[in-house]
């Protein structure tokens, strides 16, 4: 396998028609749920957008001059890299190709298309009555993500989950099949639907990018093919020091609580910033002054995180968007871990890519200014 993180290597791209099995339906998705029917010429440029903050997680575009029309067929998109001898291919995704716009002049088409993923499928089915899961699926919503799934064509991974949701819930006429599907994902603790490279549909649970091992590190030593530069985003301008409660009780009256960070070695403090930036909140059930304090010092916690955010270029890597990576650039001080949420690639010799990542920053202990 190709060390992706050393400089060097040489990369072509190559473009495959790929056809979904007539009547598949069946679990075993890695044997019979795609098949792939030829290349495809024509294709000048490709750009590939991985987006986990998107319902469809993976689009792109692409250019083209005398493209077959491919129809309700697929295209795969290999990089077949070499590197001291050593050789190999790698997907970077299937998708459809929709919304073509071309000029045509002596019989030669030149133009554009867009890349789906194959989420878009159970984003275009929309439900035609209302759905209610209950009776049987009370303890289980899971199995009804499957039945979805399966019967737009698509194949399924599902990690199972070890635990049941005793509720019945509804959804309306016009809600889409992917809506209905990441609203089961949600109750689960499950991270909304994803696919993969080869056009599978990925449900798992959610993991703490905090605990998750991290499949590549972004460094800036020589060795490494990111690049020096690093663009960090990061506000704590309005990070509240203090939190007021209020509840209101039955009786008209009210309760009142409050927290304040005034830990004079916290550079987010009152004491330290030598103002008070309050957030009030009214929440409601609280009785006493203690609870309404409490309430306030568990919202204050909550209250004193920032998102950072790191947006570095580089030549392709090993990872996909979604996945938990590493920063070691030394020479700039930073360092830590990170939730690789958007990458976009190129097509060309070097895969040129960026990647933007992000992690919370906890602020309520005694934390280093910056």
């Amino acid at each position: 396998m190709i060390d992706m993180n050393k400089g060097g290597r040489t990369t072509s791209w190559r473009f495959v028609r790929v056809r979904r099995v007539v009547g598949w339906k069946s679990e075993a998705y890695e044997d019979n749920a795609y098949e792939e029917v030829g290349t495809v010429s024509g294709i000048t440029s490709c750009s590939i957008e991985e987006a986990q903050l998107t319902s469809l997680k993976v689009s792109g575009s692409i250019e083209y001059v005398d493209m077959p029309d491919l129809g309700d067929d697929l295209l795969r998109v290999y990089a077949d890299m070499e590197l001291d001898g050593e050789v190999e291919s790698k997907c970077y995704g299937t998708f459809f190709v929709y919304s073509k716009s071309e000029q045509i002049c002596e019989g030669s088409h030149v133009g554009t298309a867009d890349l789906y993923s194959v989420l878009v499928l159970l984003e275009q089915r929309l439900l035609e009555g209302n759905y209610a899961v209950g009776a049987a699926y009370t303890a289980n919503y899971l199995p009804v993500v499957s039945e979805m799934v399966y019967e737009v064509g698509l194949p399924l991974m599902l990690t199972p989950g070890g635990w049941e949701v005793a509720a019945t819930k509804t959804w309306e006429v016009g809600t889409s099949f992917l809506e209905m599907a990441n609203d089961i994902m949600e109750l689960y603790g499950y991270g909304s639907l994803n696919v993969d490279v080869w056009g599978n549909v990925i449900a798992k649970p959610y993991q703490d990018p905090e605990t998750a091992v991290a499949t590549t590190v972004f460094s800036d030593t020589e060795e490494d093919v990111s690049d020096e530069t690093i663009k960090r985003e990061w506000d704590v301008h309005d990070t509240p020091n203090v939190v007021v409660v209020r509840s209101k009780l039955k009786d008209d009256s009210e309760v009142i609580g409050s927290a304040e960070n005034a830990d004079p070695n916290n550079p987010y403090s009152t004491a330290a910033r030598g103002m008070r930036i309050v957030r009030f909140e009214e929440v409601e059930g609280l009785e006493t002054k203690a609870q309404c304090q409490e309430k306030a010092k568990a919202l204050l916690i909550e209250g004193m995180q920032s998102i950072e955010r790191l947006t570095i270029g580089h030549a392709g890597k090993r990872f996909n968007a979604g996945d938990t990576v590493a920063v070691d650039y030394q020479r700039s001080g930073l360092s830590g871990k990170y939730s690789a949420y958007k990458r976009s690639v190129k097509a060309t010799p070097d895969t040129e890519s960026e990647t933007t990542m992000r992690r919370t920053v906890k602020l309520y202990g005694n934390v280093a200014k910056s």
